[in-house]
């Protein structure tokens, strides 16, 4: 559990191994890098009416473009540059001859209480928040050993207005009731923070065809530092018309999209069509959207309120075409977060990508 200064002193012991690691001189990358300028890109939307037929509570809803290709690193708001100095400080262990590709990704996480209508505070439900971000991956894929590697860093600006009116907009869209304790959101006003996240994705065991009866089973460990920090493993089934290594085949753990990772396969492969499945196990230690960060929020919750350890499950189908086109639907379940929780998190998410 985490109180008020625990959680300060996880956060500024983050922030001061993330200032020492930006100053250290970057190292050379482990791994060939053959990802060209540009290689594709995805659009993916979370959101709980996705699952519970236009409700939009809670986990409201989330929004995530993301491009893969080297010039993602190169970019004017890239934060490549500090990810590799962070890599070296780690001392990264990647497979030798694993193929090196980058991302970036840009979007917005919104959370909400179930009941939107009060402009009070609600202590026994999630507090409003919403965060704005700026990410870069870099991903190494190892044929060899059947495994993926990927480091991610998320810079990003805690309660802004722009969620408020994202909500807003598409509330009056789908015809639902607007929310109207925005004024209680955590960090109201603004405030910085930041993400880096480690992991290691491994097929665990596969069995490939020509036709509709391929599988492949992986598990994922990854671990993260900043506004959620914590360790979670996993383990993920597709079932289908599926390539050895394909689209889809090793998962993406992190909490939520603020994190995306280039396709494991170009432009050119044979289709795939393959329902999939998983879970995870999540042990939490700090979670700035429940818990608050340095700015005064009207409503947090202290460490001791919350379940440290959370247990995740999926379902849901894809299909990825020769001519690089891909897109899936995901169910996804979260167990309560908080004691005081009512009920079991479910949403929806949507993917549609491109590969160049």
């Amino acid at each position: 559990m985490t109180f008020p200064g625990q959680r300060r002193f996880l956060l500024l012991a983050g922030i001061l191994w993330l200032a020492t690691a930006c100053s250290v001189k970057p190292l050379n990358n482990r791994g060939i890098g053959d990802n060209t300028a540009a290689t594709g890109w995805r659009i993916q939307i979370d959101n709980d009416a996705l699952a519970t037929g236009g409700r939009d509570r809670n986990y409201t809803g989330g929004f995530l473009f993301s491009q893969s290709g080297d010039r993602t690193a190169e970019r004017a708001l890239s934060v490549d540059g500090w990810l590799g100095r962070i890599n070296d400080l780690v001392d990264l262990d990647v497979a030798s001859g694993a193929i090196l590709s980058h991302s970036m990704q840009a979007g917005i996480l919104v959370f909400t209480p179930e009941e939107v209508s009060a402009t009070e505070p609600i202590f026994d439900d999630h507090p409003y928040s919403n965060l704005i971000f700026l990410s870069n991956s870099r991903q190494w894929l190892s044929v060899e050993k059947k495994s993926v590697t990927r480091s991610s860093l998320m810079i990003g600006v805690l309660g802004t207005n722009a969620a408020k009116a994202l909500q807003q907009g598409l509330h009056t869209v789908i015809d639902v009731e607007e929310a109207n304790g925005w004024e209680n959101q955590i960090s109201d006003g603004g405030e910085p923070t930041f993400r880096y996240s480690l992991s290691r994705s491994s097929i665990l065991t596969s069995h490939h065809t020509t036709g509709y009866f391929s599988y492949d089973v992986s598990t994922t460990l990854e671990g993260n530092i900043g506004y959620m920090t914590g360790v979670n493993a996993g383990v993920a089934m597709r079932f289908g018309k599926i390539n050895p290594l394909g689209r889809f085949s090793l998962p993406e753990p992190s909490d939520h999209f603020t994190f995306s990772y280039a396709p494991l396969t170009a432009k050119g492969e044979s289709s795939e069509f393959f329902v999939m499945a998983g879970a995870n196990v999540r042990l939490r230690a700090y979670n700035v959207l429940l818990q608050g960060q340095f700015r005064e929020s009207e409503m947090t919750f202290a460490g001791s309120e919350l379940n440290p350890l959370i247990g995740e499950a999926w379902l849901g189908a894809g299909a990825a075409f020769s001519n690089g086109w891909l897109a899936s639907f995901v169910l996804r379940a979260r167990t309560k977060e908080f004691d005081a929780q009512q009920g079991n998190h479910v949403w929806g998410t949507l993917t549609v990508s491109k590969s160049l």
